[in-house]
């Protein structure tokens, strides 16, 4: 049987929100490689070429050396970083109150993947075409892959959590998308060194994300992350 070849776009921004929502820090450090080859059976394809789309918060200086460790840790496993900008901060007044506040606002991230995708489809150079994410703006790339290309199989896979949107569902079929559960997060995380190419700087895990031993109080946490993923699955079928 010939090998197949798929294409992962990870939607960084989407992915880091639904496991910071999980309430585990370590968590956070997470394989992506690992992950999405849960979803790939390497009987049938090769090691996939995954984009991870993001940017870095400059205005919070600790957070943004966590996310550079973070991705040069996935370069290190084979995951390509596509790094997008944050636009000026803008200023919203709230209608209610009168009181104004600052916002990040990100850009590019989401048409850099829409534009690869549909790219890569234009190219007829993989099997599958992967995309991790819940965000609904991804839908009229879908919808043009599917329409313009409709022997291309896609998949979304949802992130941790997560209900996923109905419109990306409709998009692509229901039977096209996957959960990303619990135990796959577990299961992929990052180790706590890594040796970059000869002459840079090891790459260590921050200590933010060090796991934490398995007290009582750990117990009771994953608990409750597993009660989390209970009560999204009950959502999905209902």
């Amino acid at each position: 049987m010939p090998v197949k070849r798929a294409a992962v776009y990870v939607d960084g921004f989407n992915l880091y929100h639904a496991l910071k929502g999980l309430g585990v820090e370590e968590y956070k450090w997470l394989n992506v490689r690992a992950l999405v080859e849960h979803f790939l059976p390497t009987s049938q394809y090769a090691p996939p070429v995954i984009s991870y789309y993001s940017a870095f918060a400059h205005w919070i200086p600790e957070s943004m050396a966590r996310h550079k460790q973070y991705v040069a840790a996935l370069q290190v496993v084979g995951v390509n970083p596509v790094l997008g900008t944050f636009a000026k901060d803008k200023e919203y007044a709230c209608k209610k109150c009168s009181n104004t506040e600052r916002f990040h606002v990100e850009k590019t991230t989401d048409v850099h993947i829409g534009v690869s995708m549909v790219r890569d489809a234009c190219k007829g150079g993989f099997d599958l075409l992967m995309l991790v994410s819940a965000d609904s703006d991804f839908e009229p790339a879908l919808k043009t892959i599917r329409q313009s290309f409709p022997d291309q199989a896609m998949k979304v896979l949802v992130p941790p959590a997560q209900q996923g949107s109905k419109a990306l569902r409709k998009a692509i079929g229901v039977d096209n998308v996957s959960h990303i559960k619990h135990i796959h997060v577990q299961r992929s995380l990052l180790g706590p060194k890594y040796q970059p190419a000869e002459g840079k700087d090891s790459i260590i895990r921050p200590v933010e994300y060090d796991p934490l031993p398995l007290t009582d109080e750990k117990q009771a946490m994953l608990q409750k992350v597993e009660a989390m993923f209970a009560m999204v699955g009950r959502k999905r079928k209902g």
